[in-house]
């Protein structure tokens, strides 16, 4: 609890705390099991730009401290870039770029895709039958924070 900054809490039912805490909580309970590895699955969803940067840096703390490796499948372009020694993202279930967050940015596929840069590319349409992506959304996928091995 201490290593989360939720010790203050422990004595709360979790349904009744903030977003932000709900989401530490839930990091405290996957480093006290002791696992090597965290999944973590668009965690900053839902999130305000103040408990995103909690919870990024709880997630250094964990890796720091517990030698956690760290994966991340989310759509905060700037967490992951903050994160990540290296970026995967995917369209659809495809590889369309890896590397460092610097290389990412650049890429112009991805800023087709995913940030609808005007100098990249045209792509084809798609299906008219999946949701619009929210303004800036992106969908990388994550392997570790920065300072990782």
């Amino acid at each position: 609890a201490e290593l989360v900054g939720v010790a203050e809490v422990l004595d709360e039912l979790v349904a009744n705390l903030p977003l932000g805490t709900c989401r530490l909580v839930e990091l405290a309970r996957a480093a006290c099991t002791g696992a090597t590895m965290l999944l973590l699955d668009e965690p900053s969803s839902g999130l305000d730009r103040g408990e995103t940067e909690a919870f990024e840096a709880t997630v250094r703390r964990i890796h720091a401290e517990r030698e956690t490796s760290v994966l991340i499948v989310e759509h905060d372009m700037e967490l992951v870039t903050s994160l990540a020694d290296r970026v995967y993202v995917l369209d659809f279930g495809q590889l369309i770029a890896e590397g460092t967050p610097a290389e990412i940015r650049e890429d112009p596929a991805v800023q087709q895709v995913y940030l609808g840069s005007a100098a990249a590319p045209a792509r084809p349409r798609r299906r008219a039958t999946r949701a619009p992506r929210r303004a800036g959304a992106t969908r990388p996928a994550v392997r570790g924070p920065r300072d990782s091995r």
